[in-house]
């Protein structure tokens, strides 16, 4: 199963390990995870509308994340606009 995934993935090729794809996997989802609840938590508390900002935030997500193969840096582009926002508001 392994050489599937390395193979199909083409993982040497691009100098990674499965390892280093697994933790990278997993902490860009916690970190997801994290920015989730904690963006719309810090901007009701400035007056904006808690469900309004979740929704938000989780669709900018999304797209971040679904247009990953297209455009790698895209997704540190919205983490970096994320901080950004915080650090403004």
């Amino acid at each position: 199963m392994r050489a599937l995934i390395v193979r199909f993935f083409q993982l040497e090729s691009h100098g990674a390990t499965l390892e280093r794809e697994i933790t990278g996997g997993i902490t860009t989802f916690l970190a997801m995870s994290y920015i989730i609840f904690v963006q719309p938590g810090v901007l009701s508390q400035a007056g904006m509308d808690f469900r309004s900002v979740l929704a938000a935030t989780c669709l900018a997500v999304k797209l971040a994340t679904g247009r990953w193969r297209e455009c790698p840096a895209l997704t540190y582009v919205f983490a970096a606009l994320f901080v950004v926002q915080f650090l403004i508001l």
